[in-house]
């Protein structure tokens, strides 16, 4: 007969958050920010013995440092926004997969570490059009990372080297205009974005089979807005495209061993909305 378990724990921390600005001039102003942050442990609910279910993964502690500026230059014309940081987490929850059990199961890195760079901003030539921009990078890395041993060992495997941060694109980019066109009340948006991300490891493990390969979208949206109904009541209706370039790829990869599963993203589509 199956024995049910049940298991319960709680943990608590304080983490504290410093921030410092400067105001540069009334449309600039520069920033730092030192944050710590707290994630708390838990029990995984597929195991392989009891011992595994009844034993937590620990709580993930980080510290955090951030510097940027946010400002609007030449006459509002230009809005652009940077930031670095470099973020040090401590018992890091890693999501290990589990083929046995078809599932993904939470173990605590010792170390891991997140360092980056971001820059948003738009570019209005006219008050009827704008043009949007963003970028984003990241290192992410494990810096202490040894799994637990196996039955019968004292020492686990050092994979500080080797395991990988999933789900963690080195580069993203954003490109994207928009337009607005007056027509005596009702106004015509149009807009068009492209995002485009580098490739990424979908796994833990560096399993070339689930890893993600770089990709791009391109969408677009055409809306007719402030149309009048009598009294305050107002129509707006919108065309729109996604993935308009119909670009093959895929949101999730596992590697079963005998095969691969790979989840496809969703291809061109077309659409409307009231």
């Amino acid at each position: 007969d199956l024995v049910p378990l049940s298991n319960k724990k709680s943990w608590s921390q304080f983490t504290p958050e410093l921030n410092v600005s400067f105001k540069v001039n009334p449309s600039w102003n520069i920033y730092g920010r030192v944050a710590t942050g707290f994630k708390s442990g838990g029990f995984n609910d597929t195991a392989a013995n009891n011992a595994a279910f009844n034993t937590p993964y620990d709580p993930e502690k980080l510290l955090s440092f951030e510097l940027g500026s946010k400002g609007t230059f030449f006459d509002r014309r230009l809005s652009l926004n940077m930031s670095v940081y470099h973020s040090i987490y401590k018992n890091f929850q890693a999501g290990v997969f589990v083929p046995e059990f078809v599932t993904t199961n939470i173990i605590n890195a010792g170390k891991a570490k997140f360092t980056g760079f971001e820059l948003e901003g738009q570019i209005r030539p006219q008050e009827n059009l704008t043009f949007n921009f963003g970028y984003g990078y990241v290192h992410a890395r494990y810096t202490d990372f040894v799994l637990p041993p196996a039955v019968g060992q004292t020492v686990g495997t050092d994979v500080t080297n080797t395991y990988k941060v999933p789900l963690a694109p080195k580069h993203n980019l954003l490109l994207g205009a928009e337009h607005r066109l007056d027509l005596g009340g009702p106004q015509l948006i149009s807009s068009v974005n492209w995002s485009w991300r580098a490739s990424q490891w979908g796994t833990i493990t560096p399993d070339v089979l689930s890893r993600r390969k770089a990709y791009g979208l391109l969408d677009a949206r055409l809306t007719l807005t402030g149309i009048k109904l009598g009294g305050d009541a107002e129509l707006e209706f919108s065309v729109w495209g996604k993935n308009l370039s119909d670009t093959k790829y895929w949101v999730s990869g596992i590697n079963l061993t005998a095969f691969a599963v790979r989840q496809w993203g969703d291809p061109r589509s077309f659409g409307a909305d009231v």
